[in-house]
């Protein structure tokens, strides 16, 4: 039960990922595991290794079944398609073998992954090993050593690329090499024009590069020459310069003293101090792409592919384009950034293992995987680089990247990799980074910040080198007997401590009567209380010894920083365990009958007492006295407080786990509250009201010098990233990832200690639910739930927001899933009361239409059965990859459910190819001198839109007010008044030069976005709000800030792109799966329409008149003109109705509000007729999920829609008066005085003449239903027809 809390070393190689250096080439042969030359060395792991991966025998790959995994790192979203295709192609062609393929995404999160499964002996059984894992696995021996396995199978590669990646014991080989990206030079031409340089020639050496960042940076155009943080390629250009970071045999780093070295930091510092490096590039998260991508950056990073981004985000800029080689200095080769394919030496099936690797980067498939053209990658086959490179991706319709491909194939024929890199990685280049930045900054000499980092460098690969000799390394066989010793007397002692418990709970429990049960005697107590609790105190009991170990294993998670004690070496801990536990093989009776014979609290108490004295366990003080480490171990288990489920619960666990488990855990994500700990002795920290950066630098050197604080700091920091590690770490919490909630690890823990017939029952948060960074855990969750209840706290039951989300989860043993599911529950009391309901009667919602409250009523049409089909339809809904782990979707009743069941079979407006742009960033272009704060009127070519500007396709909602208070402080729009040349008022005016404006802004194609007519949106997202999707059409000329987004089409096809988008439908569609922003990938999946469709025409008319609201839209209304709209009539009232003809006039748009509310419910409709949604399920969505625009339609709350006799919406004082007058119905009834309000946005005063009317949504619905479905108009909606008008297609 407890051997896997005693294993020695476990963590070790995931700490060296971490750091970056597994184990540096310490000039011996074997690299590792002490073998003889020649042989492969023992794996640096204590599990069992198949004998046939580490002798010396050719592994036969001619006849090969069963199954393996094969693990690669962020390919699944760009190339799923394509090795899924290839894995069958394998399986077909090897009949009888299975490859089970898995992917995560790419970065330090894969590198942490990958080397915890490595050391675990968990890896996958043919993994794509990164550069910065090669060298950590290899020198650890865990990967298949190719040229003793598979003798000549490098032959097939570019032989300058097999050559330098030799990392194995005896410079074998134990990576394939897969795909690599040589180093070019990208740079901005028009950058280059403006500081007079020769916008055709880069430079070819880091000298010239440097000179022509200078150039740059004194152009006065406020231009930059490079990025200031060279962290993603510092190594790199130090090779280029002729800088070697380590010595000959690789076993230090001696670069300091190298002159060129010296010239390269004095360069960047020279740099920065003349003004070509941003100021803000050596502070935060760096990303010279995103600089780069701005515009007035003249380099960009050598990696190629990142050009992708670049065309994405500023099409000018990446037009503007010029590519070159990597600058070095002669004779220096150009570098690379590679991938590899390994086999773990682990593996259980290894001919399939070693056939599938050498199938994978065979030349075929290499070249095919390269050829893809998406990326600027070449395969490292030579016959296929050589194929690939005379007949390279059809990519002529693009000259920058096909340039870019060019430079890269030049470079590709004669790259290396650049070994030091593998050297320098994780914490290990972090040091060098930090240093040569403070050199940069000026803050030190370069000489003295390059030696700072060559000793912070070595003394982390000597502690490195050290940890790995002392706790990595595979044990000796004495070593090897003690542990295996250690782990039989921790069963023992946890025998004994079970059967302790066991008499506890019998002896010391009491009896309860219960009602109809025949009262029995109590037999009475033999032990007491006070005696048990003594015997869990004693520090020499089995319990307590077992203890202590445990609290040692976890606490060398969290061992303190403030501390000088070392942790254990593998021989202090083996001692110290002996010296706590005993020694197996001196164990005398508890091992045979009188252990055996012991029930009783006495006997155990002789036993155990027997047990450790044969087994020579010593005093636990005088251990402790001697392990000075174990002291520390204390300290941290007291303030931790680490709890041992299966100690502290033996005798739950010795029956299978927990029956039931009922819990509330917490809700919180681990985060470094810095404030918070400096508090403690500085109370400034809390009391000042927003600091400026300044002065909390100022203050901080102040604060840490007080007693104590920088301990207090140090230890709290340290605990909550050690808590996240641990958290994170895959071979404790599998399913987790990232930064995860601590909800989530409880979840994981319930479902571990449950039996196969247990229960749990969580109330938490729900964000795994469709969290994209979670599908293992997701899936998980639905295989475990048997009842999912989701609640909103409307109603207050818990002390927080009332808008928090959260459930009641019921879990059970891991099955196939099937669980009942109910959304939208503000009360427990709904749930119970649903399940027993006979489905009969009004479908409930958000809100009861009846009262205006939250809707409590119980329903069977509420609970809905989750199985494989239910997560289909999610799957579906949301377009994700794979059913079992589709992010859950929130359907509050059975029609909600069809309806989204319905709509997940239609085509997506994602197949329309749309053109995306999110704006201006608010903030960080704002102090970019972007734009800037002034309000007032703007043309359409210098507004700047924020959300408020928009509606349901009503552009121009709103305009903000001078005073500018708030992001509420807005007054509505007069559209009855708006002149034909109006144009909007705005707080934000473009700023600085105009050209550079217009030029950072989007554009598609070379073409800016704002010369495009946009379906422009707002981004936040109100779920449980009147409308969820607030789509209106923008015409050309303005932008606007990331809190609308937009996506464009042809002109013909905007009105039908935005009436699609504008549906009650569609917006249901949203709201189903609720997240804070509507990003692009969201509004992707909203339905697209037929444009084949006879109603598209009268779709289109409508979706114009509410749009075209200015003479900004003329040319959209001409371009859309349909001589049919002259004969579409309305189907609802019109009120102020007028004469439209193919010229946009002041009568085009629909101006009165009623007849505006109309035009869009007949659009309602017409989309859902269209879609295959029946006329009743449109009603019920509309009043079960829009529970405020329902309140509003019948008269409820600050918006309320009430009308005029003359189709014009009440003002909120005149509704409230005629509300206070009991609503009369007529004129007389009601002062002038009462019916009469100037309107705030156009001071036109308006008389309102009764009788006034709330209007019913869903009769008007369904009337204009029957319009368009009558018999004697000889409309069969079902029947799709070719239009003139033609759209989305």
């Amino acid at each position: 039960m407890l051997k896997k809390k005693m294993a020695a070393g476990a963590v070790a190689l995931a700490m060296f990922g971490t750091l970056g250096l597994a184990a540096c080439h310490d000039g011996s042969a074997s690299g590792g595991g002490g073998s003889a030359s020649g042989s492969i060395p023992t794996p640096d792991v204590s599990c069992d290794i198949p004998s046939g991966n580490v002798d010396e025998s050719k592994i036969d790959t001619s006849k090969v079944d069963g199954e393996i995994t094969f693990q690669t790192q962020g390919l699944q979203n760009d190339f799923g398609d394509f090795f899924k295709a290839k894995i069958k192609e394998f399986e077909e062609a090897n009949p009888g073998v299975t490859i089970n393929w898995t992917d995560q995404g790419g970065g330090a999160e894969f590198d942490q992954t990958i080397t915890a499964q490595a050391s675990n002996c968990k890896m996958a059984d043919v993994v794509n090993v990164p550069s910065s894992t090669i060298l950590a696995l290899s020198k650890s021996n865990l990967l298949m050593d190719y040229d003793v396995k598979a003798p000549g199978i490098g032959d097939k590669f570019v032989k300058s690329i097999w050559d330098s990646t030799a990392l194995g014991a005896n410079d074998h080989h134990t990576a394939l090499p897969w795909y690599f990206g040589p180093y070019i030079t990208t740079y901005n031409k028009e950058v280059f024009k403006r500081a007079g340089l020769d916008e055709n020639a880069s430079p070819k050496t880091m000298d010239e590069l440097f000179e022509a960042a200078a150039k740059v940076g004194a152009d006065g155009q406020g231009d930059y020459g490079i990025y200031g943080s060279p962290e993603w390629y510092m190594v790199a250009q130090l090779h280029g310069m002729g800088v070697d970071l380590l010595n000959d045999d690789k076993t230090a780093f001696d670069f300091a003293n190298d002159e060129n070295a010296v010239k390269y930091v004095t360069k960047l510092a020279e740099l920065y101090a003349n003004g070509a490096i941003p100021k803000d590039s050596l502070t935060g998260e760096p990303d010279p792409g995103k600089a780069y991508t701005d515009g007035n950056l003249a380099f960009g990073t050598p990696n190629a592919s990142f050009l992708k981004s670049v065309k994405n985000n500023n099409a000018t800029v990446y037009e503007n384009t010029g590519v070159g080689p990597f600058p070095t200095n002669p004779g220096i080769k150009p570098v690379f950034e590679g991938q590899y394919i390994g086999v773990s030496v682990t593996t259980k099936n290894a001919p399939l293992a070693m056939k599938f690797a050498e199938w994978i980067t065979n030349a075929e498939n290499e070249l095919a995987w390269t050829r893809d053209g998406g990326a600027i990658i070449f395969p490292a086959v030579a016959e296929s680089l050589d194929e690939l490179v005379a007949n390279p991706p059809q990519i002529a319709d693009d000259p920058v990247f096909k340039a870019a491909y060019e430079e890269a194939a030049k470079a590709a024929k004669d790259a290396e990799a650049y070994t030091d890199v593998f050297y320098a990685t994780g914490a290990v280049k972090d040091a060098l980074i930090e240093n040569v930045n403070k050199a940069i900054r000026g803050e030190v000499d370069p000489k003295t910040a390059l030696k700072t980092a060559q000793d912070q460098m070595n003394e982390k690969l000597k502690a490195l080198k050290t940890w790995r000799r002392n706790i990595t390394k595979t044990p000796t066989t004495a070593q090897t007997k003690r542990m295996t010793a250690l782990a039989r007397r921790a069963e023992v002692l946890w025998e004994l401590t079970l059967r302790r418990l066991r008499v506890a709970e019998a002896e010391a429990s009491r009896r309860i009567d219960l009602w109809g049960r025949q009262a029995q005697a109590d037999a009475g107590s033999t032990v007491s209380r006070e005696e048990i609790e003594a015997y869990l105190a004693a520090p020499g009991s089995a319990y307590r010894r077992l203890r202590l170990v445990m609290d040692a294993w976890c606490a060398l998670w969290y061992w303190p920083l403030t501390t000088d004690v070392t942790p254990p070496s593998l021989t202090e801990w083996l001692g110290a365990l002996e010296g706590l536990l005993g020694i197996a093989g001196k164990a005398g009776p508890t091992d045979a009958a009188t252990f055996a014979d012991a029930t009783a609290w006495d006997e155990l108490e002789q036993a155990e007492e027997m047990d450790l004295g044969f087994a020579s366990a010593r005093a636990v003080d005088s251990i402790i006295q001697e392990h000075e480490w174990l002291t520390v171990v204390r300290d941290v288990a007291q303030t931790q407080g680490f709890f041992h489920w299966e100690l502290d619960f033996a005798t739950v666990f010795a029956r299978g786990g927990f029956d039931l488990q009922v819990g509330n855990p917490p809700w919180v994500r681990p985060t470094v509250d810095l404030n918070s700990l400096l508090s403690d002795g500085d109370p400034w920290w809390s009391l000042s009201h927003k600091p400026s950066v300044a002065i909390k630098k100022e203050r901080m050197p102040l604060t840490l010098a007080h007693p104590g604080v920088l301990g207090t700091v140090l230890d709290g920091t340290a605990e909550v990233i050690v808590l996240s590690e641990l958290l994170s770490d895959p071979t404790i919490y599998p399913l987790l990832s990232g930064q995860p909630d601590l909800y989530r690890a409880f979840m994981c823990q319930v479902w571990e200690h449950q039996n196969e017939h247990g229960i749990a029952s969580l109330i938490h948060m729900e964000t795994h639910f469709t969290d994209a960074k979670t599908p293992g855990l997701r899936a998980a969750a639905y295989r475990h739930l048997r009842r999912h209840w989701q609640f909103i706290n409307e109603l207050l039951l818990f002390d927080m927001d009332d808008k928090h989300f959260f459930g009641i989860h019921i879990y059970g043993a891991d099955q196939p899933p099937h669980f009942l599911h109910s959304t939208a529950l503000y009360h427990p009391d709904t749930a119970l009361r649903s399940l027993k309901h006979d489905g009969s009667g009004e479908e409930p919602g958000f809100k009861d239409p009846h009262t205006g409250t939250w809707d409590l009523r119980p329903h069977a049409a509420r609970i809905e059965s989750i199985d494989e089909s239910a997560l289909k339809v999610w799957q579906s809904v949301t377009e994700s990859d794979d059913w079992h782990s589709a992010p859950m979707v929130s359907t509050v009743n059975s029609t909600a459910s069809r309806t989204l069941t319905t709509l997940a079979t239609q085509p997506r407006i994602s197949t329309l190819n749309l053109q995306f742009s999110s704006g201006w960033h608010e903030t960080s272009d704002f102090e970019k001198g972007r734009f800037e704060k002034s309000w007032g009127p703007a043309s359409w070519d210098d507004a700047i839109l924020q959300g408020p500007h928009l509606h349901v396709s009503t552009p121009l909602y709103k305009q903000p007010n001078e005073s500018m208070k708030h992001n509420q402080d807005w007054t509505s729009t007069d559209l009855e008044t708006l002149a034909p040349s109006a144009q909007p008022v705005t707080q934000y005016k473009p700023a600085g030069d105009r050209t550079t404006y217009d030029r950072l802004y989007t554009h598609w194609n070379n073409i800016p976005s704002t010369n495009f007519y946009r379906v422009a949106w707002r981004q936040m997202a109100a779920n449980t709000g009147e409308r969820t999707l607030i789509p209106a059409i923008i015409p050309p000329g303005p932008t606007y800030v990331f809190t609308i987004h937009s996506a464009a089409t042809s002109v013909r096809n905007t009105p039908i792109l935005a009436a699609s988008a504008s549906s009650l439908l569609a917006d249901f569609m949203i709201r189903s799966s609720p997240k804070a922003h509507i990003l692009p990938p969201s509004f992707s999946r909203i339905p697209t329409l037929d444009s084949r469709h006879h109603l598209v025409s009268s779709i289109a008319l409508r979706s114009l008149r509410l749009n075209c609201i200015t003479d900004a839209y003329a040319d959209l209304w001409a371009e859309c003109w349909d001589e049919a709209f002259l004969d579409d009539s309305p189907i609802l009232e019109r009120y102020d109705e007028r004469p439209i003809s193919p010229e946009w006039t002041i009568d085009t748009p629909l101006r009165r509000a009623e007849d505006r509310r109309n035009a869009q419910a007949e659009i309602d409709v017409m989309v859902a007729m269209m879609l295959g949604v029946p006329i009743e399920d449109l009603c019920t969505i509309y009043r079960t999920q829009f529970a405020v625009l329902y309140g509003y339609d019948h008269g409820r709350g600050q918006g309320a829609y009430v009308y005029d006799a003359n189709g014009r919406q009440l003002p909120t004082p005149v509704r409230q008066a005629w509300e206070k007058r009991q609503r009369p119905t007529s004129n007389e009834d009601m002062p002038l005085s009462e019916r009469t309000h100037t309107h705030p946005g156009s001071g036109v005063s308006y008389v309102y003449d009764l009788p006034f009317r709330i209007r019913d949504r869903e009769s008007d619905f369904r009337r204009i239903h029957t319009a368009l479905t009558q018999p004697d108009l000889g409309i069969d909606a079902s029947l799709p027809h070719t239009e003139k008008f033609r759209c989305c297609n």
